[in-house]
């Protein structure tokens, strides 16, 4: 009867969570369930990206994702090479339209290249 009550409560049940890692040569993803005791690995795949045109990628991830049985809610994203810019920024509350010229604004000034 207790089982049966904890497998009904959320943070009992095991959480799923996906990494994606994008990079220069291939893309790679994976998923763990974890459990209250263990993760297992649930999916798992890679694909090579090296000379795909960048309006593919959408597409390559997306089936890599179906390859590999990947259907976690969360989703945790990994982008590496020379040219990737991390910066945290605060910004104000506004809408969608707004937050798109305000972070291109914010971006020019630390990005050294045109965008």
């Amino acid at each position: 009867m207790i089982e049966n009550l904890v497998k009904k409560i959320s943070w009992a049940r095991p959480k799923n969570k996906a990494g994606l890692d994008i990079g220069s040569y291939a893309i790679k993803i994976v998923e763990i369930s974890q459990g209250p005791e263990k993760a297992t690995l649930v999916g798992l795949g890679s694909r090579k990206v090296r000379g795909l045109p960048k309006e593919a990628l959408a597409d390559s991830i997306k089936a890599l994702a179906e390859e590999a049985l990947v259907s976690a809610k969360d989703l945790n994203i990994s982008v590496s090479g020379p040219s990737v810019i991390v910066r945290l920024i605060s910004m104000p509350k506004m809408t969608s339209e707004d937050l798109k010229g305000a972070i291109r604004f914010e971006a020019e000034k630390f990005i050294p290249f045109d965008i």
